[in-house]
């Protein structure tokens, strides 16, 4: 099987619904009130305009891990998985990448893929230590094709 070497191309999505627009408010409510607070704080940076949190190791990093938060591709965003990077951050002496890629519907396949995609390209030409994939839940998919892509 031939691997693909473009996505297809991006498409107009559609509003949110009322449900939907509500529970992403009360995700950003919960992140403004820091529920997901952690110390050390991770840095906010944009990689390929995408906004992402970076989690540093207190010492030498020996890889990055792009990890993808979940969210059924509608919901979700990096500081709800913040507990959990700088965990794997601080265990595993990595520096990891959480980028808040676009959210359907209001931006459809391919556009979360599209994002997460540029922002692993900026992370392998930018370093020299090894580069791991991960996401839970629909970020794990969002891995996944990141993975058949490379």
């Amino acid at each position: 099987m031939q691997k693909p070497t473009s996505l297809p191309p991006e498409r107009s999505g559609k509003i949110a619904n009322p449900k939907l627009l509500a529970r992403r408010k009360a995700l950003a409510d919960a992140k403004d009130a820091g529920i997901w607070q952690t110390k050390p704080p991770p840095q906010e940076i944009k990689i390929a305009g995408v906004r992402a949190l970076k989690f540093s190791p207190s010492g030498k990093s020996r890889g990055t891990i792009l990890h993808i938060h979940g969210g059924a591709f509608r919901i979700g965003c990096p500081e709800q998985i913040s507990h959990f990077a700088l965990a794997l951050a601080q265990h595993c002496s990595v520096t990891v990448i959480c980028p808040a890629y676009r959210l359907a519907p209001e931006y459809p396949y391919p556009a979360g893929l599209n994002d997460t995609r540029a922002v692993m390209e900026v992370l392998i030409a930018d370093n020299d230590t090894p580069l791991i994939l991960s996401g839970d839940s629909a970020g794990g998919g969002l891995a996944a094709g990141l993975a058949a892509m490379a």
